[in-house]
């Protein structure tokens, strides 16, 4: 799936706003074992692995702005939310309310 403008520019802000909360870029790079060179193209383009934007939500779990996979992640929204609303109606038929 082909991401739009606004998506990279939200995943962009989302790395951004990893970064904030470390001193040094490269800080973060090393905390999820990217070389910089792959660091420097993902800030670049606004994009980042899922793998790794994963590692990024674990990454900032402890800082002020900590950041979630939908904001690394924008195209993924739409899905992780009807994962969730299938979770909820599931629930809510193990107990009985549907």
């Amino acid at each position: 799936m082909k991401a739009n403008k606004r998506d990279i520019l939200s995943a962009a802000m989302g790395l951004k706003k990893a970064l904030d909360c470390f001193e040094y870029d490269k800080d973060l790079a090393e905390r999820i074992k990217a070389s910089k060179q792959k660091f420097s193209y993902w800030k670049l383009y606004g994009s980042i692995p899922c793998d790794k934007a994963m590692e990024v939500c674990v990454a900032t779990k402890g800082c002020k702005g900590r950041v979630t996979l939908v904001e690394l992640c924008p195209h993924f929204k739409k899905a992780i939310e009807g994962y969730d609303n299938m979770i909820i109606e599931d629930f809510k038929k193990s107990i009985g309310l549907i």
